[in-house]
């Protein structure tokens, strides 16, 4: 399905990224089902558990009506949050479809190598467990609203998702409060900084940067220290504060909102790995 947000180059260009093997579907295979059964802890049936989570070896050996505990399960997959506050979305058209191009591109990837996608937009929690809720997935992302809401809220995540990768993808003006606690959802953490083109080419003369959130000024000595060089410093200490909380951080220039080909391109090397 082709939209403004998702035209036909963009899935062209998408089709070049080689899909990696990063969520390889090691938890539908033998192996796991076997080490899974050896390392989570059985517990005496009790009236209302599933019939499916009984453990017939187990109840066995024990003479006993044995179940797996459902809250004990591990799912291997990706949790993407989005910023959609007002420090992320504030005078960028292109670094709100970055960002949503990001994410698609992102969940497909996951999504085709089965795994589970988990996606906190926000205030807005949404899961999808096979490739089949593409459509679904692709949806969700275009109907986001493009007025500012809340921070990256990561209690809407439930406890018994364990991923393999979480991937922030923010703006340097964004809040890393919600993020914070990121470590315990998975094991791999990654963030990416969509920079607009106009924080990127910043003019020489005095020019007034205001953060969204705080509606705080960056005071400037506009001759010692130009805008571009503040704002160039001012992103690099967001990255080392994202590198302090165990994310690979980095940073990406939006361009513009009709060239979702060039996005992709772009952003090559972060899709890969």
């Amino acid at each position: 399905m082709t939209n403004e947000l998702f035209p036909k180059d963009y899935f062209a260009a998408l089709q070049q990224v080689p899909l990696n093997d990063r969520y390889a579907d090691y938890s539908n295979s033998a192996a796991a089902r076997a080490a899974q059964q050896r390392s989570v802890n059985r517990r005496e049936y009790q009236p209302g558990d599933p019939r499916q989570s009984v453990d017939w070896r187990a109840s066995a050996r024990s003479q006993k009506l044995m179940v797996r505990p459902q809250q004990d399960a591990h799912t291997r997959g990706l949790v993407l949050c989005l910023d959609r506050s007002a420090s992320f979305l504030i005078e960028s058209d292109d670094r709100d479809f970055s960002q949503r191009r990001l994410a698609l591109a992102l969940g497909l990837r996951c999504l085709q190598s089965k795994a589970e996608l988990a996606v906190v937009a926000g205030a807005q929690f949404c899961t999808f467990k096979s490739v089949g809720q593409s459509n679904d997935l692709q949806n969700f992302l275009s109907d986001l609203p493009t007025q500012p809401s809340t921070d990256v809220n990561l209690e809407l995540v439930p406890k018994s998702f364990s991923a393999d990768e979480l991937v922030f993808l923010g703006s340097p003006w964004s809040s890393h409060e919600g993020i914070a606690q990121a470590s315990f959802f998975a094991t791999r953490l990654r963030s990416l900084l969509l920079v607009s083109g106009r924080e990127c080419n910043l003019p020489n003369q005095k020019f007034m940067l205001q953060h969204a959130s705080t509606e705080e000024q960056l005071n400037v000595d506009w001759l010692s220290n130009p805008p571009q060089s503040r704002f160039d410093n001012y992103v690099e200490a967001q990255l080392k504060q994202l590198r302090q909380c165990g994310f690979d951080s980095a940073s990406l220039e939006c361009p513009p909102t009709a060239d979702a080909a060039k996005l992709i391109v772009s952003s090559h090397e972060f899709l890969l790995h």
